[in-house]
């Protein structure tokens, strides 16, 4: 090794220092923070989806198990369940209770000027409306019952 020559004056190369994964940078915080809001935010919104429509769960496994009960009943009382039923629905959907004590055309008005997508049918309508009131009250059949269902899977937030 010669002491003159210009290379060996020249001190040794450093490698830099490798770059590390923290502290995060500002892209990864602003992510994070805006991860953490939807995930808080998609609960919530979920939470009380769940909430408001706990009435709705109620309502249809209690007309699942008046289903199931029917042909143990009379056709006097499977109308009066699921009158009750239906007007159930409509007290734990809205804050109004004007409508628990309509009767016949009144009660028939009610049920299909509801906030709901589906209408029922009339022949279903004079058996909750009118005819439940007779001595021989018709029996509401499985295709009605089924409209039921989807009438109380439509019935809309008031």
């Amino acid at each position: 090794m010669n002491p003159s020559s210009p290379l060996d004056q020249l001190k040794d190369i450093h490698p830099p220092v490798d770059i590390t994964w923290w502290p995060l940078a500002f892209g990864w915080w602003a992510l994070i923070v805006i991860s953490v809001i939807a995930i808080a935010l998609g609960l919530t919104f979920f939470i009380r989806h769940r909430q408001r429509n706990a009435w709705r769960r109620v309502a249809l496994l209690e007309l699942k198990a008046i289903t199931h009960n029917s042909k143990s009943w009379d056709n006097f009382e499977l109308a009066t369940e699921i009158n009750i039923l239906l007007k159930r629905c409509l007290a734990g959907n809205s804050s109004s209770t004007t409508h628990l004590s309509d009767t016949a055309d009144k009660w028939g008005d009610t049920l299909n000027t509801t906030q709901n997508k589906v209408i029922l049918p009339s022949d279903l309508l004079d058996i909750l409306c009118h005819e439940i009131y007779q001595r021989n009250c018709p029996r509401i059949n499985t295709e009605q019952l089924m409209l039921i269902e989807k009438w109380i899977r439509g019935l809309r937030h008031a």
